[in-house]
């Protein structure tokens, strides 16, 4: 009987292809910001807010006078708040509570305390670095809502100009794809900010019920690790279990952060779940996993937060360049852009 060696079909090298393709692009989008956080801090800030800013700001209605408006109101509000919590954040995320003395441990119960005792000292230095470098002076913060309201406002010339400027039916139609790319970059980066904002903000305030020695830093991790669907949530709750007071709490504190943990899990799902399907690029929990493992071993804690933010911003970036051939080639408006 004769045997045949299986050959790689098309589909299979045009999808470990596009693997590649992401890689490559989440690379090109990490190593500046990583060369910028580590030569001029400052500026990192100031890039990444500016990024940020402009993101939210192409969400907001087209109409020039409302666009307006509520820009003005956003950047008042986040001023408003930066300069609330800026005195209390270091207080927060790092300082242990006032307390009773705790009882002498022996045995098992002494292991387990002093690795929870050890497991919560390197995550309160990691917050503690994360927040040194990504919470930005007053200056940076006002300087970020000025580069990002002159871009909003820089960006229909721009779009237009494009437009102009491609000479034949295929560039026309890349153009268009690319002037669509702002906007839906904007919209993840809206619905997946409102979901670390309100899993952050109710695990936080659950921890604190519970009685967790360090609330605001467990509430930080938690939405630090919302953007990562399914298994960045999990990380952060078992993260938060080394905030536990002692191990005689432990085993209330952790059946406690369950029932927090499911209706915080809950009412992101029925509030923010169908905004994210439509904002969110696609991506297998198979792959989310291989990717922030991948991000794990390479940076730690810091590296399993970014790795599927960082590949849903390249899937953004690849399907600007390789989405379903629209139904006009030619639309006469923005609003006339439909994609199969």
């Amino acid at each position: 009987m004769k045997t045949t060696m299986p050959i790689p079909t098309a589909p299979a090298r045009e999808e470990s292809g596009r693997v590649l393709a992401l890689a490559l692009i989440a690379a090109g989008i990490l190593l500046p910001l990583l060369i910028c956080a580590l030569a001029a801090p400052p500026l990192f800030r100031l890039l990444l807010f500016t990024l940020w800013l402009n993101g939210l700001a192409s969400t907001l209605p087209p109409q020039p006078g409302r666009r307006l408006r509520l820009g003005a109101l956003l950047a008042l509000l986040l001023l408003a708040l930066h300069q609330l919590f800026a005195p209390l954040l270091p207080g927060l995320i790092a300082s242990a509570p006032p307390g009773s003395a705790a009882p002498a441990l022996h045995g098992d119960a002494a292991l387990i305390s002093r690795h929870l005792a050890a497991g919560r000292s390197e995550l309160l230095r990691f917050a503690r670095q994360l927040t040194a470098l990504l919470w930005p002076s007053t200056a940076t913060l006002a300087l970020a809502l000025l580069l990002a309201g002159l871009l909003t406002a820089l960006r229909p010339p721009l779009h237009r100009e494009l437009l102009r400027l491609a000479p034949n039916r295929a560039l026309t139609r890349r153009a268009w794809l690319l002037r669509e790319l702002p906007d839906r970059f904007g919209r993840w980066i809206r619905d997946e900010s409102l979901r670390s904002l309100l899993m952050g903000g109710l695990w936080a305030l659950g921890t604190w019920l519970l009685g967790y020695s360090h609330p605001a830093a467990a509430g930080l991790f938690m939405a630090l690790a919302a953007p990562t669907p399914f298994w960045g949530p999990l990380f952060a709750a078992g993260l938060s279990l080394f905030f536990a007071l002692d191990p005689g709490h432990l085993p209330l504190q952790a059946g406690g952060a369950a029932i927090v943990f499911a209706v915080t899990w809950l009412a992101a799902h029925l509030l923010l779940t169908p905004r994210l399907a439509l904002s969110r690029p696609p991506l297998s929990r198979g792959w989310t996993l291989l990717w922030a493992l991948a991000g794990y071993l390479c940076a730690g804690v810091g590296g399993f937060f970014i790795a599927a933010p960082l590949i849903a911003a390249a899937r953004h970036a690849d399907g600007a360049l390789h989405l379903p051939t629209p139904r006009s080639c030619e639309p006469t408006s923005p609003q006339s852009v439909q994609f199969s």
